[in-house]
This record gives structure tokens, sequence and C-alpha cells, in this order.
């Protein structure tokens, strides 16, 4: 081996070592003067305590006090009828569970007052499947989600609609949907 290959070789073993050592230090030193707060993460909106349910949406308050509307994302918009039903097993679920959601997958729909988001309870279970599986919502083809969901909302549906389970139990099929 050529000697310039040998430093070579010994920069690279070395370096990383050296950034391994250094960094924990210069860390703590940008923690210290708050150079490092811009890094800091923002408000967090995952985990939300449901004030009220108007059909598919959630007026939500956050740990900072801020008032959010989650409309629940993969749904679409049915009829009154239906929107008031699953409104009252929402309210019995979140009774049970202490009234507290955690929001993944948010999407922003209206600057500042409204997002479409997953809204799953402590156990793990989302609102929307257990709408879906109790035949009291359709599932939004068109809206994007992850597949895991996409597959896991498809499957709800298709349960409920093989069972015949309220909106699918309709005569004909037909349920309205609205704007």
């Amino acid at each position: 081996m050529k000697l310039h290959q040998l430093v070579l070789f010994s920069l690279m073993l070395g370096l990383p070592l050296a950034l391994k050592l250094g960094t924990p230090a210069l860390l703590a030193q940008g923690e210290r003067s708050g150079v490092l707060k811009i890094f800091q993460p923002q408000t967090d909106h995952s985990r939300v305590v449901v004030e009220s349910v108007e059909g598919y949406t959630l007026i939500t308050r956050t740990s900072d006090n801020t008032t959010l509307k989650v409309k629940l994302a993969g749904l679409k918009n049915l009829d009154r009828q239906w929107q008031n039903q699953a409104a009252s097993v929402i309210a019995m679920v979140l009774q049970a569970s202490g009234g507290t959601v955690s929001l993944s997958y948010v999407q922003s729909l209206e600057p500042g007052s409204e997002i479409r988001a997953i809204a799953t309870l402590p156990n793990g279970t989302s609102l929307q499947q257990i709408l879906l599986t109790d035949g009291l919502a359709k599932f939004d083809r068109f809206q994007s989600l992850p597949l895991k969901l996409t597959q896991a909302f498809q499957t709800s549906e298709a349960d409920a609609r093989s069972q015949g389970k309220n909106i699918w139990g309709e005569k004909g099929n037909v349920v309205s949907e609205s704007k």
C-alpha cells in the first residue's frame, strides 16, 4: 500500500469517529445558545379532545387550546339522516374512550380552520373504520390515503355491504350523497 493510500484510509476511518465524538458537544452548545430552537417540533395537533360531532366532522380542541374542525378522511358525505346516525355512534364511542383521539394523515382543507384526517381512538381503532364496518358511511376512493388504510377501509365497507348493514340494507341500495 502506498503512503497516500494509507493516509486517505486512516482519514476515512478517523473522520467518522471525530464527527461522532464532536457532534454531541456541538448539539449541547447549540442548545444552550438557543440556536437549535428552530428544530424543535411545532405544536402537536396529533392528540386532541373532541368537543362535539357534526356528521362526519369533529370539533376538537388541541393541547394549546386551539379549536380545529376535523373532517373524517376517506368518507363520502351522505344525506343528513346517515350523518346524524354516524354522529350518534361517534359520540357513544368517544364517551366510552374519554373523548380523545389521535389525528394522522392530516390534510389542510381551509387554511387555519379545517383539516381532513384519520381519527384514531386510544385503542388503535379509527372512527372511519367503525363507521364503515357499521354501514354508516361510504368510502371515498378519490381521497388520497396510504394503501394500507385504503385496503382496510374497502374491506370494512365490503363487509358491511355483504351483511346489508344500515345504508347497504336500503331498498335498491340507493343512498343519496350530499355535497
